[in-house]
């Protein structure tokens, strides 16, 4: 069961996310507490309507006692709560940000207090702090929709997605070398034809859930990991056997308007072509100084000078906007809730106007179009179907059935393929080991083997020295946790936070910092598990670093 609703500070109720499940516990205390009655599914344009704001009603009245509860604890006492858990199993957590409230519902593998986070990352990614647009705008809200959608489905299906780790296709250095300077020769022509500079200019070429290569245009600032993966959903969003093989797109990195263009090739293969649209600037000013004003409390030594920043930049040749003009900023606004709501709301208008105006869309569409083109005609497609080199290891060590060693300081991740060919249930099963190590590590668990009968699940998460000697986690780490997030990358500083607090000693120079997933059948006895699992990631993790080791040396 799944659910994800987002408020407004005046509790207006601005986005809907949910299964079949959850509307359906939904219908049902409805009618237990006896409220309006929701037409049908099935009905006209007027219905529709109608039956979306009685869906409304009834979730802001279901939801207003969880509402006003977690803002008097976290306003006037000062004692938020992430989550509460509820009669049936499920879990309700809560993400409040710049004044937008976000309360996501889950039950089963999926952690609430990540997919709020996940979800609220997806909704500023779409719409960036102007959140209130999902409630007026169906483009907006059905692609928030779709990329949620997504993002839950590749939790049940992608390594890379669920570990929040980058997992790089297995291709020889020449071949690498070869599209790396097919994608140079694409940024180079998209500055000289197109007149857009290199350092806003970023190519990749994923596929599936993998990445082949990525290129950034020079001087641009490097794509962080969440950012990357956030771009591995979006191009799995779409079904492309379905409808058109090209799609294009506003994104909002950082708040910071993008175009992304993504085609499908050969191979199952995606291109995206990511473009800064130019407005980094603007964008950030706006943002600064939206901060500054939903800050509590109130950052009033800061504004001046940020309006006046932002003034000044609107005020260059063809970047007049009326909506800065009529900004105005006075010390006494700050002791008025109604003038700051009415300021915040004409800032949130001219983010809207500058950064989520459409027409950014079709800027150099065809020129992109036909560096797609060129890219496509360029690639070695057919040398990319390289076999994956660590699979022959699953023979060698007896019992393993799959492994998945991952570098944590730079979230890279190696792994054998998955056998998703075989008709029993073992693989389907297999994904416990990611959705239960996850949620015991965030209890504090660092080390975790536990047997179904069917398959020996084992976990591990470690830092080690520059001698290779494993450094001691706190004692009293599960007490810890609580302060370092859920164990992902996405809306979460985990993995960072971990290494900066999770050590005995806190002096230690931390050298390297491996997680390791291991699967073994369930006869292998755990003595064997334990030894097999050190040794086959001391072996391994030389090889996760592109400088150090080769995977075709591996053998």
């Amino acid at each position: 069961m799944i659910g994800v609703i987002l408020f407004d500070n005046h509790d207006d109720l601005l986005y809907v996310y949910s299964d079949h499940e959850f509307k359906n516990r939904i219908r049902c205390v409805s009618n237990t507490l006896d409220m309006c009655a929701v037409p049908g599914e099935i009905a006209q344009d007027d219905d529709i309507r109608t039956r979306l704001d009685a869906e409304s009603m009834i979730l802001m009245q279901i939801f207003s006692p969880l509402l006003t509860s977690y803002r008097i604890m976290n306003q006037e006492f000062q004692n938020s709560y992430d989550c509460i858990t509820c009669e049936d199993g499920s879990t309700t957590a809560f993400y409040e940000q710049m004044g937008f409230l976000l309360i996501a519902v889950a039950k089963s593998t999926v952690n609430a207090a990540h997919l709020a986070r996940v979800s609220f990352s997806v909704m500023q990614h779409v719409c960036g702090p102007s959140l209130s647009v999902l409630k007026h705008s169906n483009t907006h809200s059905e692609l928030a929709t779709l990329l949620i959608e997504t993002f839950l489905k590749l939790r049940q299906s992608s390594q890379p997605i669920v570990t929040e780790s980058l997992h790089y296709e297995p291709i020889c250095e020449v071949v690498n070398s070869s599209i790396l300077r097919v994608l140079q020769v694409a940024v180079s022509d998209l500055s000289v034809r197109g007149g857009i500079p290199e350092n806003r200019s970023h190519i990749l070429i994923i596929k599936e859930t993998s990445i082949v290569a990525i290129y950034s245009g020079r001087g641009t600032s490097e794509l962080r990991i969440d950012e990357i993966l956030f771009l591995i959903i979006v191009a799995n969003a779409f079904d492309h056997s379905k409808s058109s093989t090209r799609h294009s797109l506003l994104i909002l990195e950082s708040c910071v308007p993008y175009t992304i263009h993504i085609q499908r090739v050969e191979n199952g293969l995606d291109i995206i072509v990511l473009i800064e649209c130019g407005l980094h600037q603007i964008a950030t000013s706006l943002f600064a100084l939206l901060k500054s004003v939903s800050a509590s409390p109130t950052k009033v030594d800061l504004i001046p000078k940020q309006l006046k920043e932002l003034k000044k930049m609107t005020y260059k040749p063809n970047q007049r906007h009326q909506w800065c003009e009529s900004l105005i900023w006075r010390p006494e606004q700050s002791h008025n809730q109604s003038a700051m709501s009415a300021f915040c709301r004409q800032i949130l208008r001219g983010y809207e106007a500058v950064c989520l105006n459409p027409s950014l869309l079709y800027a150099a569409v065809e020129l992109v179009s036909r560096v797609i083109d060129d890219i496509q005609l360029s690639i070695p497609i057919e040398s990319l179907s390289q076999p994956c080199r660590l699979t022959p290891l699953l023979n060698i060590y007896p019992g393993l059935v799959h492994f998945v060693l991952i570098d944590r300081k730079n979230h890279r991740m190696i792994s054998p393929n998955l056998p998703l060919e075989r008709d029993d249930s073992t693989f389907g099963n297999m994904w416990k080991i990611f959705h239960t190590s996850l949620e015991w590590l965030n209890e504090g668990m660092h080390n975790l083997l536990w047997n179904d009968k069917q398959l020996c699940y084992s976990h591990a998460i470690w830092i080690e020295d520059e001698a290779n000697k494993k450094l001691q986690w706190r004692p009293n780490w599960d007490i810890q946790t609580g302060t370092f997030g859920y164990p992902s990358l996405i809306g979460s500083g985990f993995y960072e936070n971990l290494m900066k607090g999770g050590l005995e000693d806190e002096e230690a120079d931390p050298t390297h910092y491996f997680q390791f997933f291991c699967i073994h059948l369930a006869i292998t006895s755990p003595s064997i598990i334990v030894e097999q699992s050190e040794r086959l990631a001391n072996y391994l993790k030389r090889f996760i670093y592109p400088s150090v080791g080769k995977l075709e040396d591996i053998f």
